[in-house]
């Protein structure tokens, strides 16, 4: 990543202009200065001289700031030392993936701070040694914690604390359901308790999960101070000048990926360190190109950690954009994933693919609920719905035309045949067997008392099944589409959940509602049409499984 880019419009090349105290950047036209203008050598930006007017208690809190954030980057480079000692372990697991002049670095880098604790210097016990044994565990009820831990989250907490001293970062993968928010929050709350590290951390997340992170952190770890940042511009602006805002007074900031891309200055310089890093719903990151993603990017943050259920839903190259935002300098190029994986070739190298997996290992935690919870087995059924004439007829004519030309057609054009008839399937005008089968379903759901999430990946689909809801006479329901805003959807959800709610069926939206969402008072889920991405498919299922952490005492 560029080590510079403009204050103002985030871009990256041609910066004429440099603060001398602050070292921002910019661009001469964002300041609106002409390619002529000279400026003088120690000139300095807007938030520079505003901070020569401070005084008194605004000067004091200020300078709290200001040692808070040099703590953290000599915190941050004690952990940089420790790093390239872990890169070097690792080296046999990433020479396949590296270039040799990278690993090159990191074996240089090693042998430095073996130079430097021998003079005592930057390599010395003070600024590089891991801390003590009884300070790094986590017990099985730590007094910091209002929740009872179970054994795989006091391992995942443990885990997380260790990736931390590592230097390297991490990727807590447990499959959905598995509390990798609360193993999280239990993490930030032991290095404050126990370690004693101060500092914010800062948590990114969609909108739909947003509030949760807010209500666990208020629910199991309360010695954690907290602060949501997201709004409308006007509220967000409102939010950024409060002075406890502005100087970082609080353990961790959560605010949602829209609020971060438009405030992205405040993340990225007005706090120049933050003690932790950590994205939600990281799959996100797989394009590493995305304006979110190279955002992210420019964070400065002791330890990175992104977390997700799905870890993996495509291609080696996620892979490597997900290791690549934990340690950039190091995975440079995607050759080597890309050459491994590459469906556009058919190609599968299934010894890279192993090795791979054996890469991943050190830098991701996964653990499926089979293998270390006992729920209720759920059963699964494929229930195949007959075409209409209609139906049928329309899917015979689209095949019937490209017959003969489908061996010379590319994969993105058999795609496209393969989308128009999924629109046959599914179009909304010509679902009548479908609906057939849905009113039977439904009928003998509702008779044995249970409650449904009914899911489809079309907003159109759920207006014609809420008429239908309504014309079967199935009684109150609720909907989830990507229309239904943050505080609607909190109240929905807490609706549905209250004991003797009266609501038998969720209608959602399934991109909209597969992830972030706590419905596990349901016990049934229908899937009207499945989703391309099996994953997608997969987390909506999860919504009305039991959930560890719902309950974790």
């Amino acid at each position: 990543m560029p080590a510079a880019w403009c204050s103002i419009c985030r871009g990256e090349d041609d910066l004429e202009v440099r603060c001398s105290p602050c070292g921002r950047r910019f661009h001469k036209q964002c300041l609106g200065l002409s390619s002529q203008q000279a400026l003088p050598v120690d000139w300095r930006c807007e938030s520079c001289l505003a901070l020569e007017e401070l005084e008194g208690e605004e000067r004091e809190r200020h300078d709290a700031f200001v040692a808070s954030q040099k703590a953290l980057s000599a915190d941050g480079r004690a952990l940089a030392n420790r790093r390239s000692t872990t890169l070097l372990a690792k080296a046999a697991l990433l020479e396949p993936f590296v270039p040799a002049a990278k690993l090159e670095e990191v074996r240089r880098a090693a042998r430095g701070k073996e130079k430097g604790k021998g003079r005592g210097g930057a390599g010395s016990r003070a600024s590089n040694d891991s801390p003590k044994q009884e300070e790094r565990l986590v017990d099985t009820q730590p007094s910091f914690v209002t929740a009872t831990l179970r054994d795989y989250q006091v391992e995942g907490v443990n885990w997380l604390v260790e990736a931390r001293e590592s230097g390297i970062g991490g990727i807590l993968g447990d499959e959905m359901g598995l509390g990798k928010t609360l193993q999280t929050l239990t993490m930030l709350a032991f290095l404050k308790k126990v370690r004693g590290l101060t500092g914010p951390a800062l948590v990114v997340a969609p909108l739909a999960v947003y509030q949760n992170w807010a209500n666990e952190c208020k629910r199991f770890t309360p010695e954690l101070t907290f602060f949501k940042l997201h709004g409308s511009a006007h509220e967000r602006n409102a939010l950024l000048e409060r002075a406890d805002v502005v100087y970082a007074e609080y353990d961790l900031f959560i605010t949602t990926y829209e609020t971060f891309k438009a405030a992205e200055g405040f993340f990225t310089e007005d706090v120049s360190c933050w003690s932790a890093l950590i994205v939600d719903e990281a799959h996100n990151l797989k394009n590493e190109a995305s304006k979110l993603h190279i955002g992210l990017s420019r964070v400065r943050a002791n330890f990175r950690l992104l977390i997700t259920g799905t870890p993996l839903q495509n291609n080696l190259h996620e892979l490597w954009a997900l290791l690549r935002f934990l340690l950039p300098s190091l995975f440079t190029t995607s050759d080597q994933f890309d050459a491994g994986f590459d469906t556009g070739k058919l190609v599968a190298d299934t010894d890279l693919i192993a090795k791979a997996r054996d890469l991943l290992a050190p830098f991701m935690l996964r653990r499926l609920k089979a293998d270390v919870v006992t729920l209720p087995p759920k059963h699964e059924a494929d229930v195949s719905c007959p075409m209409s004439s209609l139906q049928a007829r329309w899917y015979a004519r689209l095949l019937d035309r490209d017959l003969e030309s489908q061996s010379l057609l590319s994969t993105s054009q058999l795609q496209i045949i393969i989308t128009q008839l999924r629109k046959v399937c599914n179009h909304p005008r010509i679902l009548l067997p479908r609906l057939a089968v849905l009113d039977s379903l439904l009928h003998r759901l509702k008779a044995n008392g249970s409650r449904v999430l009914l899911f489809s990946s079309f907003t159109q689909t759920l207006d014609l099944l809420e008429d239908f809801l309504r014309w079967r006479a199935f009684g109150p329901h609720l909907r989830m589409d990507g229309s239904t805003n943050r505080i609607q959807r909190e109240l929905d959800m807490r609706e549905f959940n209250a004991p003797g709610s009266p609501h038998f069926a969720y209608l959602i939206s399934t991109r909209a509602g597969g992830v972030g969402i706590n419905l596990a008072t349901a016990d049934a889920v229908v899937l009207f049409e499945p989703d391309w991405n099996p994953q997608i498919d997969l987390q909506a299922t999860d919504r009305a499984l039991p959930r560890p952490f719902l309950d974790p005492s």
